[in-house]
């Protein structure tokens, strides 16, 4: 029985340098568009700062007539 070996090359990225998903992680960004989310807002931007504290978070206030715009303030996070 002949037996042939099968080769392939790994894709490499915009630079020629090989894709590794390793060194991805860290680069992006993480936006939450909010509106009157008081109740809500401040489990979620500390459960992401936990789960992705390399990420920067920006925060879109849509003029919330609630307690958003304090909470978002106490958790010193970017907000728009």
């Amino acid at each position: 029985m002949d037996k042939t070996t099968t080769t392939t090359k790994k894709k490499k990225g915009p630079r020629g340098s090989k894709r590794s998903l390793d060194k991805t992680i860290g680069k992006g960004l993480i936006i939450v568009p909010v509106f009157n989310e008081e109740t809500n807002i401040g489990d979620v931007i500390k459960g992401l700062l936990n789960e992705a504290p390399a990420l920067p978070v920006v925060v879109v206030n849509d003029g919330s007539l609630d307690n958003t715009k304090e909470i978002l303030a106490s958790l010193n996070v970017n907000t728009i």
